[in-house]
């Protein structure tokens, strides 16, 4: 602004002199107009500057939506890891078909890798299955390593909490400019930060749901003919095959006893 002024006072100042010496005045109509012209451009450069960093504000994310949307992290690069080898074809049972003497066949066959579980109902147990919607039974629920999970899960949870929502706008030479970012980023971080620690518990429980249902097998899983059950080694097959004979057979034994219609017939007990 002093500049200016200063340039006004000079071209006033050669006006006047231009009254004593008339060959000044063609030099003060060009400066005047130069000056004029350089003014204009000042102007315009300030008023595009100004535009810029309105724009760099109003063009910024809204604050919930930073919060509640992340911007995804580049996918880091699979480690190529050597695919296993496909599991041997099951050993097929030797006893020949024939007819099923009660509610179910059960015959057990062995790999290396699995042991494979052979059931075939009889025609009535086929119908109760059927019927009652006895297929997504559990019959295995392999739940040791839940906790294990969990504590896994919540620590994971805990760290990408405490990591919050990285500033994403760049550096401004603007000290009140970049102050108002990193304070809008401080409150996106807190909130982000209160609503996750709201939200774990559910959370938690989800992962804890969607774990036991990974480990569970259902009786529909048991009636595939074979069913193929994975084991590490003989003394893992030995322990499988003892749940097998003690706790899952005699399991689903019960459960399509318990929907047969002779369950469910009228009794009477005198005492």
């Amino acid at each position: 602004m002093e500049t200016i002024k200063a340039i006004v006072a000079f071209i006033i100042l050669l006006a006047i002199l231009s009254n004593f010496f008339p060959e000044v005045t063609s030099f003060v109509v060009g400066f005047a107009f130069l000056c004029g012209l350089v003014y204009l451009l000042v102007k315009l450069v300030r008023s595009v500057k100004d535009f810029s960093a309105r724009r760099s504000i109003s063009t910024r994310p809204s604050l919930l939506k930073r919060i509640f949307t992340r911007k995804s992290a580049p996918t880091p690069t699979p480690i190529a890891r050597p695919k296993p080898p496909p599991l041997p074809p099951p050993v097929l049972p030797e006893r020949a078909p024939g007819p099923i003497q009660g509610i179910m066949r059960v015959d057990v066959t062995q790999t290396a890798r699995t042991v494979d579980v052979f059931i075939v109902l009889s025609e009535q147990a086929k119908h109760i299955v059927e019927h009652s919607g006895l297929l997504d039974t559990p019959i295995e629920e392999n739940f040791e390593g839940l906790s294990e999970h969990l504590s896994e899960f919540s620590e994971d949870y805990d760290f990408e909490t405490q990591k919050g929502i990285p500033n994403e706008n760049p550096p401004t030479s603007d000290p009140y400019l970049q102050a108002a970012r990193e304070e809008s980023n401080r409150l996106a971080n807190s909130l982000y930060q209160s609503s996750r620690q709201t939200q774990r518990k559910y959370k938690v429980d989800d992962e804890a749901e969607f774990y036991k249902d990974l480990h569970t097998v259902r009786l529909s899983s048991y009636l595939n003919n074979p069913y193929r059950k994975v084991v590490s080694d003989p003394l893992d097959a030995t322990a499988y095959l003892k749940r097998l004979e003690k706790e899952y057979l005699p399991k689903i034994k019960a459960i399509i006893d318990a929907a047969s219609p002779e369950s469910k017939a009228q009794r009477s007990y005198d005492f």
